[in-house]
């Protein structure tokens, strides 16, 4: 089977955009550790379950809480864990003891928006 060169650039040239955004970040998972570990996990991690969501491991992110996954990987952008940590509806806003530092929420944003690279790996026990 012959494909023509221009329909491979035409493909390369859609997908390019999108691989060069996700990799130029180079957040992983060890990057936003703590933050979640200090911030999140007071309420959301171990005994502690507020709103349904535990964020100890990856299976946790991806199930959720009462208001569904924390990180969509369909619509990574418009993840809920970017929504919360806006602070822009307060019914929404996390943590609950103030806005996290606009440092975290650039790292937890670029982290998310990356792909969430790493996610895989358990948070704590």
């Amino acid at each position: 089977m012959r494909i023509s060169l221009s329909l491979v650039l035409s493909a390369c040239m859609a997908i390019a955009p999108k691989v060069v955004w996700a990799f130029s970040y180079g957040v992983e998972w060890s990057d936003v550790r703590n933050v979640i570990e200090t911030r999140c996990l007071p309420c959301h991690g171990g005994d502690r379950v507020r709103g349904g969501l535990k964020l100890t491991d990856a299976f946790a992110f991806a199930r959720g809480g009462d208001r569904g996954a924390v990180v969509d990987q369909n619509d990574l952008a418009n993840s809920r864990i970017l929504q919360v940590i806006a602070y822009e509806n307060p019914q929404l806003a996390m943590p609950p003891s103030g806005m996290l530092l606009e440092a975290e929420r650039e790292l937890l944003s670029s982290w998310v928006r990356s792909g969430a690279q790493g996610l895989w790996f358990r948070i704590r026990p």
